[in-house]
């Protein structure tokens, strides 16, 4: 009777692989990865590829499990270990004669045969998927993404502060400009609507000549203040005023709003791009935190795998028993079905 010994590793606990993280963090990726990256084309050419491996790794994963399982389960579906136990009940009994055990034990030894082809088998599709899963959690971990990027994202944020702080400036700007046009526009107004343009052709009085005028307080008061605005815009501080110079005033102080407009256009498209790409950066720091989560997990489930080959590693041979063999067997199987029910669940 061949010998009886107990599997020496069966107590070994697989660790625990939480597939919704792992695939969650695959999904994150893929979504992140989309975002676009302007002025730093290299992050989103990293973070493409991230998305890529990390999804072929998902893949890997669930085609593994998925295969190893149906193996497992075939092989745990033969009566190799029912069949061997009454094989070796019978070659202890005084019952039976010489020449039958004799039978027996042929029998025994091709069953073992037959049953360590299978073991190897096994091994082997578990060692293929495990180098398989390794191989696709070191390109995806290989992929270094975030080198560099704080101090890009550094310099872009103190650029994003300047930028909003000067159109800041420009927006008070143009404010304070269209005042002091509004305030001509409003005199420009006031003289048509008294129909004083050709009495203020030649010159516009002032002082006591101006309040003469029949305007009220609030008119006069508001011609007043445009001339001195007109005085300052024109640089015309010692010679008297026309109504021509009002309105050129008026389209100097245009002018220079629309210039100023230029230039706020041009700013808010270099934040909008700045906003565009700092965003881009956060992406790819997030995606390189989704990333250590993808891989984390896969190395949980290659580290449970590389123990199982071990363990059957030890059971190619004749010293087996059902309870030495199918202990490990039936717990990998276990373990298998618990993975493959995470993702249905998902």
């Amino acid at each position: 009777m061949a010998e009886i010994s107990t599997f020496p590793h069966s107590a070994l606990n697989y660790p625990d692989v939480n597939i919704k993280a792992l695939n969650q963090g695959v999904k994150n990726i893929s979504h992140l990865a989309q975002l676009k990256t302007e002025g730093v084309e290299v992050l989103q050419e990293k973070a493409l590829r991230v998305g890529l491996y990390s999804q072929r790794l998902d893949v890997n994963v669930r085609e593994s499990l998925s295969s190893l399982q149906v193996k497992l389960k075939n092989i745990l579906a033969q009566t190799y270990f029912t069949t061997l136990e009454e094989i070796d009940e019978a070659l202890v009994s005084n019952d039976i004669d010489d020449e039958s055990k004799s039978e027996m034990r042929k029998e025994r030894l091709d069953l073992i045969k037959s049953l360590g082809n299978d073991i190897a088998q096994l091994r082997k599709l578990f060692i293929e998927k495990t180098e398989l899963l390794d191989k696709s959690a070191a390109d995806l971990h290989n992929v270094i993404i975030i080198e560099g990027t704080d101090k890009v994202l550094q310099a872009e944020q103190l650029r994003q502060k300047q930028l909003t702080e000067d159109i800041g400036i420009k927006e008070l700007e143009i404010k304070e400009i269209e005042k002091k046009r509004d305030k001509i526009i409003e005199a420009l107004d006031i003289i048509r609507e008294h129909n004083l343009i050709d009495a203020f052709n030649d010159l516009i009085p002032t002082g006591e000549n101006l309040s003469e005028l029949d305007l009220a307080k609030p008119e006069l008061e508001l011609i007043k203040q445009s001339l001195e605005i007109t005085k300052k815009v024109l640089g015309q501080f010692s010679a008297g005023l026309k109504y021509i110079d009002l309105t050129e005033a008026r389209k100097k102080l245009d002018n220079q709003i629309d210039t100023i407009s230029t230039r706020l256009t041009e700013l808010n498209h270099q934040l909008e791009k700045s906003d565009k790409l700092v965003s881009g950066i956060n992406a790819v720091i997030k995606i390189d935190k989704e990333k250590s989560v993808v891989v984390a997990e896969a190395e949980k489930l290659s580290h449970a795998w590389h123990l199982f080959i071990n363990e059957i590693a030890a059971l190619q041979g004749t010293a087996l028993n059902e309870i030495g063999l199918s202990k490990p067997l039936i717990k990998q199987q276990s373990y298998l079905e618990s993975l493959i029910k995470q993702f249905v669940q998902l």
